[in-house]
């Protein structure tokens, strides 16, 4: 019974891994779907346009442009920017790039 319990298990696990790949892969599809759809194209571009004149809590209450004007600020920028790319991860997230010393 013991050999036969653990044969169980590992066919479970087996299975139970097939059907959680197959989960992973469909969310992944949808996920690239809908990050390639135009509305979401649509929306991603409108808020990059009006993100560089909205005033951010963590900006000083400062727009991005604002604040890419002061040394303190560009590195408060930086450092916001860091983190949006770390959520985003590049595909489908938000991910800027921006020349610290560009001026606006």
């Amino acid at each position: 019974t013991d050999y036969c319990s653990n044969a169980c298990k590992r066919t479970h696990r087996k299975k139970h891994r097939s059907e959680c790949q197959q989960i992973v892969k469909k969310n992944e599809d949808e996920k690239e779907q809908m990050y390639s759809s135009p509305a979401f194209l649509e929306m991603a571009e409108k808020h990059k346009e009006t993100w560089l004149y909205t005033e951010i809590p963590c900006l000083n209450d400062q727009t991005p442009i604002e604040a890419s004007k002061s040394k303190a600020g560009r590195s408060l920028l930086e450092e916001l920017m860091q983190t949006y790319e770390s959520f985003g991860g590049g595909e489908g997230g938000l991910s800027l790039s921006m020349n610290p010393d560009r001026e606006w």
